[in-house]
Order: structure tokens, then sequence, then C-alpha cells
């Protein structure tokens, strides 16, 4: 059994690094902030395209300061 993550773990504000599997990490987009949780997804802006993406919490792991 898979531990599933909850966006409630994350804040805003939180530095967070996405998955090697996603298509935006192998574009280059591996970093950004997190700039608002919905229910399902967590919105987080790229530093590298400064897009927005809509990213579930399973793919992504927040950045230790």
């Amino acid at each position: 059994m898979t531990t599933r993550k909850k966006t409630n773990q994350y804040t805003v504000g939180e530095r967070v690094e996405l998955h090697p599997g996603l298509d935006a990490w192998m574009r280059g987009d591996r970093f950004g902030v997190v700039v608002k949780l919905g229910t399902k997804y967590v919105h987080v802006m790229m530093d590298r395209s400064k897009r927005t993406l809509k990213v579930a919490p399973n793919y992504m792991d927040v950045i230790p300061a």
C-alpha cells in the first residue's frame, strides 16, 4: 500500500521540487513555490518558466530549508 499525500501537507510560500517523471521537470522546470492550495491539486509557480502549474501532491516534495 502506498501513502498518498494530501494538499493540506503543504503551505503557501513553501519551496518544492517536482517529481523527475513529470514533463515539466524534464523541460527544466524543477523547482517552484506553492502559491495556492486546492482540494485536489497544489498550484506551484515554477522558477524557470514563471508558469503556474497544477500538481498533484504525490508528484512533489518539499525542499528543506
